[in-house]
């Protein structure tokens, strides 16, 4: 039984504490006023997760990977990582996800939805954060600038580590090789090419990554989540940056250049291939199969390659249609039919 409801929203609740503090979202009350930034927040259990970053106290701690953290719900969020667990379930498709904010920006591909609209551009997008990042780029919100040479940036630590590729200063290095990196987050990173560790791995498939944002950008093969989408033609895409590429038909706009002719381009690839007409460079095979030994320009044309040796077949979902592709090609050739 929750005998106590909530007026405006209907809301029950068991304690009248709970009821009390929930009031406060429809008041706007915030009691509770931490002594060291002055920061107000509604609940005293908000106030004690907040003194945290203060004291950068970590109480939270992973007994599976001894991750630490400052608030319990992210510290719970983090556990769905070892254990698997996606509570939050599509009603159209039947998908689960982790997080529930993953869950809302998947229903988008469902409904069509497109509620984050650029005022400056054509840019539409069905998630906040794609929507956020593409503002930031778009009005240029960054009010930290480097003296040197007036590149800006919206956290200190950014500007503090950009202005290392001035001085030259690289004060974080490595123990096995002796390299020097400007910032902690490349050393880490630069750590892993001799550990070989791939820390991040994909819950759908099992590849995995050195990197966060590699795992993310490969979690959309499995998704067929495309946030971007072009408001001329109606035309989706995965990334901005394909986004971004594809809006130059539309302007005409080619801002890659060729220094020995002249000649401009709307991709910077096609501009790479271009230069090689006046040089006559062949481009380096730098990939080389382990099984056969043929070599490959791209990384990921080995990959590809390497699937002839292994048997494997990826599977790449339609996310309009739920038909199934062997590549990431044909599911994009599919996607503009």
């Amino acid at each position: 039984k929750k005998p106590f409801a909530c007026t405006d929203c209907g809301k029950s609740f068991r304690h009248g504490s709970s009821f009390f503090q929930h009031r406060r979202v429809h008041t706007g009350e915030s009691p509770h006023i931490c002594g060291d930034c002055g920061k107000s927040f509604q609940g005293n259990s908000m106030l004690i997760a907040h003194g945290h970053i203060h004291t950068r106290e970590k109480p939270f701690t992973c007994s599976d990977c001894g991750k630490s953290f400052s608030v319990s719900c992210h510290f719970f969020r983090h556990c769905r990582v070892h254990t698997g667990e996606k509570p939050y379930c599509c009603a159209g498709c039947g998908k689960s996800f982790r997080w529930s904010k993953t869950l809302i920006t998947h229903w988008h591909v469902h409904t069509g939805e497109q509620p984050f609209a650029c005022d400056d551009c054509y840019v539409r997008a069905d998630c906040s954060k794609s929507f956020t990042k593409h503002r930031h780029v778009r009005i240029g919100k960054k009010s930290l600038t480097c003296t040197d040479c007036g590149k800006s940036f919206k956290q200190r630590s950014h500007l503090t580590q950009h202005r290392r590729t001035h001085t030259g200063e690289k004060p974080y290095t490595c123990g096995d090789c002796n390299r020097s990196f400007t910032g902690k987050f490349s050393l880490t990173q630069h750590r892993l090419t001799h550990t070989g560790e791939k820390p991040y791995t994909c819950t759908d498939c099992g590849k995995s990554f050195r990197q966060t944002s590699t795992l993310n950008r490969h979690r959309i093969v499995h998704t067929g989540e495309r946030p971007y989408h072009c408001t001329k033609c109606n035309k989706s895409f995965s990334f901005s940056s394909n986004l971004n590429q594809h809006l130059r038909e539309h302007t005409g706009k080619k801002p890659f250049t060729c220094t020995d002719c002249g000649k401009s381009f709307t991709r910077r690839f096609d501009l790479t291939k271009h230069s090689r007409t006046h040089t006559s460079e062949k481009p380096e095979k730098t990939y080389a199969c382990p099984d056969c030994s043929k070599q490959f320009i791209h990384k990921s044309s080995l990959t590809q390659h390497r699937r002839v040796h292994t048997g494997e077949k990826p599977i790449f979902t339609c996310a309009n249609c739920a038909k199934k592709f062997s590549s990431r090609s044909t599911l994009n050739r599919h996607h503009r039919t």
